[in-house]
């Protein structure tokens, strides 16, 4: 009995590789994808916030205000592409009157802070090479009633012995307090020594036997950081720094908290230091525990006076703060360990008392950047509240009791209304200090006055900015106004996002658009700027930028409780709720939004939102179309994260359990895209830095790997020098340019759109079948991608194999159906399509008639298009072929085998024209687009038939059409290839240059067109009733096209001229940038025809009579049910037909590439000749089914298999 085995049997003969109809997946080469052409640029100019003018913006830090609240210092950075270099300033600022800021050049880089109200103090790499950094003091004049700030010279006080300092504050007992990297030892002075010693050790291992092996960017070393202080005192005018150093902390204990830590991770008062640091009695990289001590500024020898504040079953804290008194400790506490975005609450320390209590317990949002005003009687800090990041005081209660006493209810009370605020800093009388930045603008220094803690509500308050340090780079550039808005989403929660729309917006123009995802999961998209996804970045290259904060954002969203039932709603549910969010979403802007065009979408994100890219491709069936997705260190498979993250208690959290666990393997797997990749088919960019710890860069890789082997156009971009952010200038910039030139702005002209749809369909029909249970229907609809014939599936498959035979093929005929839809669906637009993808558009090999400069553009198109093309015509009448054509002197052989390039032309036209359906409302086609009137593909098919003697269907198997359907000459190859990359793109701008080469061949007919008919006519003896020429027969404008029976005359040939003409000019106008494109294109359609000319004179060369004599044609007639133990031919073929589909992909490659389409029409030929022959024993049906056993045996199969490798090579 004949069956999948022998089937199977038959491939196994053909090649060395095994086959496994199981689980062998044939692989498809992935289309290249195309680089940038060479005049690609990123959208520049003086008025475009480019991302070479956004990376060079001035970077201004957090001001810090000295004690007295008059002045501040603000830190600002500025990259310059030209020199290549960052150059580092300090901007003084006053902050009660109107005195311009003084900058402070910082030649030599180092870190400035206040030592007292009129003195700074820079820290700097040393002057004489010796020692490690110098202490400079720089005083400066300034009253408020004075008109200027005016800095001294800077005076060296001294020198340190290391030189890895940094986040200096100073006391004013006279402590100047640091953190500096040290070994175990705490010995400053050894550090350079030790050094030495470590780099020299005789090899490179780095041995662990804890974790963190690596954290963030870096594997870990033997230094941490660590607190000292030193003695900074003012004697007679001088300042000089002590001889001892004093170690702060205990030996286990590393301030700042890597690896984001800094100054924010302690605070110092006269007598104190209070600092977080990581519990040292836990795992750190399972556990989010800080515990706050308390430690003196100069603690004895051998002293245990370091003092823990916190309960010590926290999760993480931050952020401490000393009241101005240092009578009471302040800091944001987190109360689960192990979650890295739990709410942190405001916890209070009575230092006198011991006391501690949380004064924001019944409050919804998260606390951040604490200070207590200077009277210590009410704390300052930020929030987030609806994606900004808001000002708020709240009073500090008096001590309960006891600690962790409940108290009152306490609402804080917002300050601020919009933006995002950071840094606040309390100064004398009512004030507030800060740093605030938005969507529009980077960071400026705001003073808030009016703030009266001895009222429980502020009044009077007035906010006042004091600094501009981008606003005249920025005034000029457009900036969008970003727009808020609100949807519906999961369970029926209030949903937030941002629009942020290209400048200059065009009231009924739609515009690309792109959705960005964010990471951490929990996190948002807020009102601030940034230089890493800044939304205003891609809205000026022209797109629609759309942020939405779906499931997992950390701020308040509504006035229900939020946490944790909103921000915690992502815990176990990666893939699930947050994602209903993203497409109610997403639904609400392509509903509400008219100048989105959702047909040229792309979606990119990082992180987490580099895992939702994944997703999303893992999900055809959500329907979001995007045409394109970028994923920057994203998670691939959310189990293999688990083990190799540096932060292990993140999977633990979010996931419920280690990866090993019931519960968090359960969680992983549901929501893992590596069990997905079979579903995976869009396009997408992956983007991973090497020392990105946090999500290793296999992450990527593997991603990458899946695309590619799936045969999905895909790149990946590697920045061996960068973490998990792309931070140094030239890569941003790159960076920029590799999302724009891929994803973004040639989307169209990069990945042909069938491509997503093609495989979008299959895979989703895959997804239907995983559904059917029925055996029959499972084999119908698992064999429907790889039918080439219109005959239903479900005809071909009854009767095909035994019920028990079903099982073993099923799975086969999936990979089959899989890996073979690309090839046998649409495979003719789709294959040439991608083919011309990968090199830039051709160009023409003459150049118009005169420069863009030169042509005059005031003309109609009409007029345009026959004066800027002379010289184009010219080189295709002066053809040696044309030449003969226009006298009536080509050989027929040579007419026929022109006639033959013309249908595959026309026949491309014919196909486009039936989908111009979706062009009939653009303005530029539609006037001129009568296909009743002008289609040429039917009257050319009918002369080839008549000039060959044959049918029209017989004349497509004589062997001279069959090797231009296998080896298409250049000329045609590039000619069709270009007009269906043409009629298939999404851009309307790409659609309407298809004007231009209509009016090349149908004004050609037309016009020149009559006389070859009659010339052709009289050559070969063609009947009066134009049989044989009727391609140049056209009807009336009333009637169509005809046949010779209804030939236009002169003067209505005429009139379609002119109405073709008008129609033109009407569709085109004045649209200068529409004309320029129009003149291109009618030129590079010239210089196609004089290829096709030079095609025929080479194709024709040695051809033989029986090269124009039909083949015979099989016929299969499936209207017959089949009998009893007997199996339709053509069903058996077409299973044929899958397995060798398979087969091919994956010894050979398959039918991709220029000539897929030809390769796969000559293969399908070769099954039907194989058909044919048995036919003649077997007949159409009522074969017994072990007949089809002699197709299978040894000497048919390598007679086959050569026939087959002929036809691939």
């Amino acid at each position: 009995m004949w069956g999948v085995n022998a089937g199977l049997a038959w491939l196994a003969a053909t090649t060395q590789l095994s086959f496994r109809p199981y689980d062998a997946q044939p692989i498809l080469k992935a289309p290249k994808v195309p680089g940038a052409r060479s005049d690609f640029k990123l959208v520049e100019g003086k008025h475009i916030l480019s991302p070479k003018t956004m990376l060079e913006l001035p970077r201004p830090g957090n001001g810090v205000a000295n004690s007295a609240g008059d002045l501040t210092l603000v830190p600002l950075s500025q990259y310059g592409f030209d020199e290549n270099r960052t150059n580092k300033t300090i901007y003084i600022i006053p902050l009660q009157s109107t005195v311009n800021p003084v900058e402070l050049p910082l030649f030599d880089g180092g870190e400035a802070f206040w030592i007292d109200d009129r003195t700074i103090g820079h820290v700097r790499p040393g002057s004489d090479g010796k020692s490690s950094q110098e202490l400079y003091a720089v005083s400066v004049e300034y009253t408020v009633d004075t008109t200027t700030v005016t800095p001294k010279s800077p005076v060296r006080v001294g020198e340190f012995p290391d030189a890895q300092l940094s986040n200096f504050k100073y006391s004013k007992s006279g402590a100047l307090v640091f953190s500096a990297y040290v070994y175990e030892d705490r010995n400053l002075s050894s550090v350079r020594e030790q050094d030495e010693k470590w780099r020299n050790r005789g090899n490179t291992a780095l041995v662990y036997d804890e974790n963190f092996v690596r954290h963030w960017d870096e594997y870990r070393g033997p230094k941490r950081q660590a607190l000292f202080s030193v003695d900074l005192k003012k004697n007679k005018g001088e300042w000089t720094l002590g001889e001892e150093v004093f170690a702060l902390q205990l030996p286990q204990h590393s301030t700042p908290v890597e690896p984001f830590g800094g100054a924010e991770d302690f605070d110092v008062s006269e007598t104190h230091v209070l600092y977080t640091t990581k519990d040292p009695n836990v795992p750190e990289a399972l556990h989010t525990r800080q515990n706050v001590y308390l430690a003196p500024l100069r603690p004895a020898p051998g002293s245990d006076l370091v003092r823990e504040l916190t309960s010590g079953i926290q999760g993480a804290t931050h952020n401490p703060v000393l009241s101005k008194d240092g009578k009471k400790a302040a800091w944001a506490e987190m109360e689960r360990d192990g979650y890295e975005s739990d709410r942190s609450k405001l916890v209070v320390y009575d230092i006198e008392a011991g006391v501690r209590f949380t004064i924001t317990e019944n409050w919804d949002q998260s606390v951040a950047d604490l200070t207590f005003t200077p009277d210590g009687k009410s704390i300052i800090f930020t929030s987030g509240h609806n994606a900004k990041i808001l000002l708020y005081t709240i009073p500090v209660p008096p001590t309960p009791a006891h600690s962790d006493m409940h108290l009152p209810v306490v609402i804080p009370i917002a300050l601020t209304t919009k933006h995002a605020a950071t840094n606040p800093q309390a100064l004398p009388g009512g004030r507030v200090s800060f740093t605030s930045s938005s969507l529009k603008s980077p960071n400026d220094i705001f003073v808030l006055s009016g703030l009266d803690t001895d009222s429980a509500v502020p009044h009077k308050i007035e906010i006042k900015r004091v600094s501009k340090f981008t606003e005249d780079k920025l005034s000029d550039l457009g900036l969008s106004e970003p727009e808020e808005f609100w949807f519906t989403g999961a369970k029926d929660k209030r949903v937030q996002g941002w629009i942020v729309r290209p400048p200059g917006l065009t009231k009924g123009k739609k515009y690309p658009v792109v959705l960005l995802i964010h990471g951490g999961p929990q996190s948002a998209w807020e009102d601030n700027w940034s230089t890493r996804w800044n939304p205003q970045v891609f809205a000026q290259q022209g797109y629609v930028v759309v942020t939405i904060n779906p499931t997992a954002l950390t701020d308040e969203l509504t006035m229900q409780r939020y946490i944790p039932e909103f921000t915690d709603a992502i815990a176990e549910d990666w893939g699930g709720r947050p994602f209903e969010d993203l497409r109610k979403g997403w639904k609400h802007v392509l509903d509400n939004y008219e100048e989105v065009d959702g047909d040229r979408a792309v979606a990119a994100g990082a992180s987490w939102g580099g895992y939702a890219i994944n997703w999303i491709q893992s999900h055809p069936e959500w329907n979001f179309n995007f045409k394109a997705l970028v994923c920057h260190d994203g998670v691939f498979d959310t189990v293999y994260n688990g083990f190799a993250t540096d932060e292990l208690y993140f999977f633990n959290h979010d996931f419920g359990g280690p990866p090993w666990s019931r519960r968090g393997r359960e969680a992983a797997e549901k929501f893992n895209p590596v069990n997905r990749v079979s579903h995976w088919s869009t396009p997408q960019l992956i983007i991973h830095g090497s020392r990105d710890y946090r999500l290793a860069e296999t992450e990527g890789l593997s991603v990458f790997n899946a695309l590619q082997s799936r045969g999905i156009p895909s790149r990946i971009v590697i920045f061996p020098d960068e973490n998990h952010w792309v931070l140094k200038p030239g890569n941003s910039l790159k960076w920029h340019y590799e999302v724009s030139v891929i994803s973004l702005v040639r989307l169209s002209r990069l990945f042909p759109p069938q491509f997503t749809e093609i495989s979008t369909s299959i895979t989703s029909h895959l997804i239907r079948y995983e559904g059917i249970r029925n055996a029959e229907d499972r084999a119908s609809v698992a064999i429907a991608p790889v039918m080439t014939t219109t005959t239903k599936p479900s005809q071909l498959i009854k009767g095909f194999v035994p019920e028990t035979f079903l099982p073993s093929c099923l799975n086969s005929l999936l990979s089959v159906a899989h890996y073979s839809a690309h090839l046998s669906c649409h495979l003719s637009p789709l294959t040439t399509t991608m083919q011309t993808a990968e090199v830039p558009p051709p160009s023409p090999s003459f150049e118009p008639n005169d420069s863009p400069d030169a042509i005059d553009y005031t003309q109609n198109i009409s007029t345009l298009l026959r004066t800027s093309t002379k010289r184009a015509h010219n080189a295709v009448h002066h053809s040696e072929l044309a030449g003969k054509l226009l006298r009536g002197e080509l050989p027929k052989n040579e007419y026929i085998y022109f006639m033959m390039l013309l249908w595959r032309v026309y026949n491309c036209f014919s196909a486009i024209e039936e989908g111009l359906e979706t062009h009939s409302t653009n303005p530029v086609l539609a006037p001129t687009y009568r296909p009743a009137l002008l289609s040429r593909a039917g009257c050319l098919s009918a002369d080839i038939a008549y000039l060959l003697d044959t049918t029209e269907d017989a004349w497509q198997s004589t062997p001279l059409y069959r090797s231009l359907i296998s080896a298409p000459p250049a000329g045609l190859r590039d000619y069709v290839a270009h007009l269906e990359q043409l009629a298939v793109s999404k851009d309307s701008t790409d659609n309407s240059r298809l004007l231009a080469h209509a009016y090349v061949r149908y004004l050609g007919d037309l016009s020149g067109g009559q006389s070859i008919r009659n010339r052709m006519a009289k050559a070969y003896d063609l009947p009066d009733t134009g049989a044989g020429a009727s391609f140049y027969d056209f009807g009336s404008l009333q009637g169509s096209a005809g046949t010779g029976e209804k030939r236009a005359s002169q003067g209505e040939l005429l009139k379609i001229k002119e109405w073709y003409r008008a129609g033109m000019d009407e569709a085109v106008g004045d649209d200068r940038a529409l004309k320029e494109a129009l003149v291109q294109e009618a030129n590079l359609a010239f210089d196609f025809n004089r290829r096709i000319f030079e095609d025929v004179a080479t194709a024709t060369k040695d051809t033989e009579p029986s090269d124009y004599t039909s083949q015979s044609k099989v016929v299969f007639d499936d209207s017959q049910a089949p009998e009893e133990n007997t199996y339709p031919i053509s069903s058996v073929v077409a299973f044929v037909m899958a397995l060798a589909l398979a087969h091919f992909t994956l010894v050979v490659g398959g039918f991709t590439g220029a000539r897929g389409t030809e390769k796969f029409e000559s293969f399908v030929l070769w099954l039907r000749g194989i058909a044919a022959q048995s036919e003649h024993n077997v007949g159409v049906y009522g074969a017994p089914h072990n007949a089809w056993l002699g197709l299978c045996d040894s000497s048919a199969v390598l007679v086959h298999r050569e026939r087959a490798l002929t036809i691939i090579d």
